[in-house]
């Protein structure tokens, strides 16, 4: 069974290994590993700010896991195969963590297989897999899975090591994503549904010091972040937090027209809109339970609680980087999608139940066939969008015209191709999306500038500078139009104030370029 599982990954995954990176977040990855060498891993792991600025919270062995395989590639000559086989490995242990875990839950082999299939082939998975960036998910879901195998053997054999060695793997869990904060309540809700099956007050202590951590590394993570700028306030977030819910389960339920963007949506507090998806959370969430204390349906409201505790690091409520460009994403699923998929087979495995024995077997054996079949044809066409940055942010802008961030990026990457027309044109439409955007301007400006269009050039740096007054590259760049000008002195002026921001600009260099100037 595990090796069928792990065939049927790397069947579907397999021409991952063959796609070019992608140039969003996975530059500032790679960078922060670069060069491999005992230097930079101690720079990694002690919070260095040149290396941490860029990436967010601090997720060091995640960024240590990157310029492991950066070594290694440069060993074998195929550096992004290497990043690209490093992710498809970590999601197909992950499968098998999820299938060890369904087993020592006590779920029979149809339904721990089926759930772990789902967990393998999902069309949600694929960027999880595909995308670099999201090691930090993969990896933290493997310590994650390992930390809760742990102690459900310890609970199941009673051996103290394995309970010692649980914090070990939670703590690696940590330091690859702050999300696995999540690990100490399923702790929790595992006793309280599956194993003591009641409220324990040895249960509570037992997984205090993992809800004790959580809270600690939460703290670490929001210091290492620093402030979120243009969080939505708290009211906001809280009514959100059932949208981005229902949207994530619609993606899950009907996996089509999957994308790494979404278009934004503003909460309206007085719209009554907003308070009814919350009040049905409420309600759900309450008849569950109460259910749950006259009939025997445990096993789906651990699997239930185990997708929305996974979920709620991501849902916003303490706020992160990012969370208002990705207000909701595939990724957010990975980990949670394993809870998602024990609910419903086990509600589809109580349907079945009402047949009669060989009746259901067949039933079984042919939904998973067919679920596998469908989900894995899925994935695969899924997969194709990250064939390169081109394809994915075409894919992006198709699905959502409006997105900044895929204009951006795909101005970018098309810059790198030296297809400069075809980067004005983006970068243009960008600046129709978010006219602010000073590095949008900058760019274009460059690309104007090989062009000869100085005079619009100038217009955009100096838009740019308008924007924001401490970036240095506008001056930077004005001093390189002031120079072909021949206006030297304004020249050596922006230079200085670009050195002075922290741009690439020699202004000493210049000004002896200047003084061998003949005069005009």
């Amino acid at each position: 069974m595990a090796v069928g599982l792990v065939v049927l990954v790397v069947a579907v995954y397999w021409p991952a290994l063959f796609q070019e990176m992608v140039n969003y977040d996975e530059v500032q990855w790679i960078r922060a590993g670069e060069p491999p060498s005992w230097d930079r891993f101690v720079s990694i792991v002690t919070y260095d700010e040149s290396v941490w600025g860029k990436l967010g919270y601090f997720a060091p062995l995640t960024a240590v896991s990157v310029m492991a395989d950066r070594r290694i590639g440069e060993l074998v000559g195929a550096r992004d195969m290497v990043h690209k086989a490093s992710n498809l490995l970590f999601h197909c242990l992950n499968c098998l963590l999820v299938l060890w875990l369904m087993r020592i839950l006590g779920f029979d082999l149809w339904l721990s297989f089926t759930v772990t299939a789902i967990f393998a082939v999902h069309p949600l998975q694929v960027v999880s897999v595909a995308w670099l960036a999201e090691r930090k998910n993969l990896l933290m879901s493997f310590f994650f899975l390992s930390g809760l195998i742990l102690y459900c053997t310890y609970r199941a054999r009673g051996s103290f090591c394995l309970y010692l060695a649980a914090p070990a793997a939670y703590c690696l869990a940590l330091l690859s994503k702050p999300a696995a904060v999540a690990l100490g309540p399923c702790m929790f809700v595992t006793d309280l549904l599956l194993m003591d099956k009641r409220f324990t007050a040895r249960s509570a202590l037992r997984v205090a010091p993992f809800i004790a951590l959580g809270f600690i590394w939460t703290g670490v993570a929001a210091s290492t972040e620093g402030p979120v700028l243009g969080a939505p306030p708290l009211m906001d977030r809280i009514l959100f937090v059932p949208y981005k819910v229902g949207f994530l389960l619609g993606n899950y339920f009907c996996p089509r027209d999957l994308s790494l963007f979404y278009p934004p949506v503003t909460v309206d507090q007085a719209a009554l809109i907003w308070w009814a998806p919350s009040l049905v959370f409420i309600a759900v969430a309450s008849l569950l339970w109460i259910i749950h204390r006259r009939v025997r349906i445990e096993s789906i409201v651990w699997g239930l609680c185990f997708y929305v505790l996974n979920l709620a690091p991501s849902l916003g409520l303490v706020p992160f980087a990012g969370m208002n460009e990705l207000q909701v994403a595939d990724h957010y699923q990975y980990l949670a999608n394993a809870g998602l998929s024990l609910a419903v087979c086990v509600m589809i495995a109580t349907v079945f139940g009402l047949l009669k024995p060989r009746a259901a077997w067949i039933a079984k054996g042919v939904f998973t066939a067919c679920l596998i079949m469908g989900l894995s044809l899925l994935s695969m066409g899924q997969l194709q969008v990250w064939h390169n940055a081109e394809s994915l942010w075409k894919d992006v802008i198709a699905k959502y015209p409006l997105s900044y961030t895929a204009h951006y990026n795909y101005a970018h990457y098309l810059d790198e191709q030296s297809r400069y027309r075809e980067a004005v044109a983006e970068y243009t439409r960008a600046l129709s999306v978010e006219g602010r955007s000073f590095q949008a301007h900058t760019n274009l400006a460059l690309i104007l500038m090989k062009f000869g269009r100085l005079d619009l050039a100038e217009q955009h740096l100096q838009r740019a500078l308008e924007i924001n007054p401490r970036f240095g590259e506008p001056h930077r760049n004005l001093a390189k139009i002031r120079f072909s000008q021949g206006r030297y002195q304004e020249a050596l002026s922006h230079c200085r104030t670009a050195s002075e921001l922290g741009a690439d600009c020699q202004p000493d260099k210049l000004r002896e370029v200047i003084e061998r100037m003949p005069p005009h």
